[in-house]
Order: C-alpha cells, then sequence, then structure tokens
C-alpha cells in the first residue's frame, strides 16, 4: 500500500503539470494560427481592393461610354440625315472593334444596310 502511495504521489502532480502543459500550448498555437490568417486575409484585402476598385471603374467607364445618350452626342453633326448618321455609327463601331470576326459582322451589316437604302 505504501508504494502505491508514494507512486500516486509521483504520479498525479506529474499528470496536472503535463496536461497544463497541453492546453497552455494548444491555446497558444491556435492564436498564432488564428493571428496568421487574419494577417493572410488583411494582404489579400491590400493586394485585392485597389484591383477590385479599378475593375470598377473600368465597368463604370465602359457603361458611361455605350449609353445612347454619349453615342449620340460623339457622333451625331448637325444637319446630318439618317442615313448618314446610320454609316457613321456603323463606322465607329468597325473603328473601335480589334477582332477580325466582329469586323466581319460589322462589314455585313454595312452592306445590308446600304443595299436596304439603295
Amino acid at each position: 500500500m505504501d508504494i502505491l502511495l508514494n507512486s500516486l504521489q509521483y504520479t498525479i502532480p506529474s499528470v496536472v503539470v503535463m496536461l497544463t502543459a497541453y492546453l497552455l500550448i494548444k491555446q497558444y498555437f491556435d492564436k498564432e494560427i488564428r493571428q496568421q490568417k487574419h494577417e493572410l486575409l488583411m494582404n489579400n484585402q491590400k493586394l485585392i481592393t485597389p484591383i477590385r476598385l479599378q475593375a470598377y471603374e473600368r465597368l463604370t467607364l465602359l457603361l458611361e461610354r455605350i449609353s445612347p445618350e454619349n453615342l449620340l452626342t460623339r457622333v451625331y453633326v448637325q444637319g446630318m440625315t439618317a442615313k448618314e448618321f446610320k454609316l457613321k455609327v456603323i463606322l465607329e463601331m468597325y473603328l473601335k472593334v480589334d477582332t477580325p470576326p466582329l469586323k466581319a459582322a460589322i462589314n455585313m451589316l454595312k452592306d445590308e444596310f446600304t443595299e436596304n437604302f439603295n
């Protein structure tokens, strides 16, 4: 019995110390992981926010440029007939398009338009 009490005197405090150390180390590592995730999120936001704002700015400019009111004021000249206006709009579209398939489609549209008016 004396041996059992003696071994429990050493075992119980060592188990308590081991559990305390485990819990403290686990808590420390959990805190470090949360802090690293937060820093990573903040770094990503610092990188993404300017890009997102630039994308919004480009989208706003695109929407502003394609509005019919701006198209009319940019292309229309006083005294222009409807036929001349439509041809000028088609020409503006053709000049702004870079890809050959779209240029071919605009050419087809222009040819069809000129055939209808002739």
